[in-house]
């Protein structure tokens, strides 16, 4: 392993292993989890709809695998099952809402990219139009180490780490530089149909995020949150705690896996639009049910 130093670097200073062979070793046992199994098999029981293994895995390999600063293996569990959840999700409510013809979704928290390409393999698969917008404060067009697999070979730009999927870029996503604070108020949309948040995990971020969303959503619209983990951020559960009681929707939450034991297990919460309780009831809506 080398002990290459990267300077002025968003993600820190990081060790850059000399080969694959530690992302492509954590990458496989992921595959094997029987927890992150078990969890993909619920997606498919509540909205019945498969996940696209060999599509997300693939992409999981080079954006949702990563080491340590060391260039080790973090110590808490690895999954990507957050890429599944909004896959299947996304499959499901494109199916509820066919009169639609041109869908805008809105991602807080591109990161490397990978739920961004799963939920456009989503809107691929379901033969719909549409554009993600996703906003992250890293940058697209500037080389830098991303403590994925691509670092072997150097730092390359976002663009650069996601070229085996151009075709997806340039029919799906276009990429906001930014706090969403500042970038959201720019995406000129009359419509927010999908909204996933998971960029900064404070209160201030995700109540400004979810008040956004709500005013661009109409009746059966969908906003996923990432890391309602109780515990772990307070910041996350105050403001959909609030959102929940402040506006006419309905919400759940779904728990996946525990990130080590005696740790809370990391939470999904789904909330709805509603305008009246009656319409909800009567909508092609996901069965969900509620959990604690």
């Amino acid at each position: 392993m080398s002990k290459m130093k990267t300077e002025d670097n968003p993600l820190g200073t990081i060790n850059v292993p000399t080969d694959e062979g530690p992302y492509t070793q954590l990458w496989k046992r992921c595959q094997r989890d029987s927890d992150d199994k078990i969890f993909y098999d619920r997606l498919e029981e509540i909205w019945g709809v498969r996940p696209n293994f060999e599509f997300i895995d693939r992409v999981a390999l080079h954006t949702a695998i990563y080491l340590d600063s060391y260039g080790n293996e973090p110590k808490y569990h690895i999954t990507y099952q957050q890429g599944h959840l909004v896959y299947c999700l996304l499959r499901y409510y494109l199916r509820s809402q066919q009169h639609i013809e041109y869908f805008d979704i809105v991602e807080v928290g591109t990161a490397r990219g990978f739920t961004a390409l799963c939920m456009a393999k989503a809107l691929e698969d379901e033969g719909k139009k549409g554009t993600i917008h996703t906003i992250d404060i890293l940058p697209h067009d500037k080389p830098i180490y991303w403590r994925s697999i691509g670092d072997v070979t150097g730092k390359k730009t976002r663009k650069e780490l996601l070229e085996n999927w151009d075709d997806y870029l340039e029919r799906y996503i276009k990429f906001y530089c930014g706090s969403s604070l500042d970038v959201l108020p720019t995406i000129n949309v009359p419509r927010i149909h999908f909204t996933f948040l998971d960029g900064s995990h404070d209160y201030a971020h995700v109540k400004n995020e979810l008040i956004y969303a709500w005013r661009k959503m109409t009746v059966g619209d969908v906003i996923v949150c990432d890391d309602v983990t109780e515990q772990k951020y307070p910041g996350i559960i105050r403001a959909v705690s609030e959102y929940e009681k402040e506006t006419i929707s309905f919400s759940c939450r779904l728990s996946g896996v525990e990130e080590n034991k005696g740790m809370p297990r990391r939470g999904f919460s789904f909330l709805y639009k509603v305008i009246d309780p009656d319409l909800f009831k009567k909508s092609a809506l996901p069965p969900i049910t509620k959990e604690k």
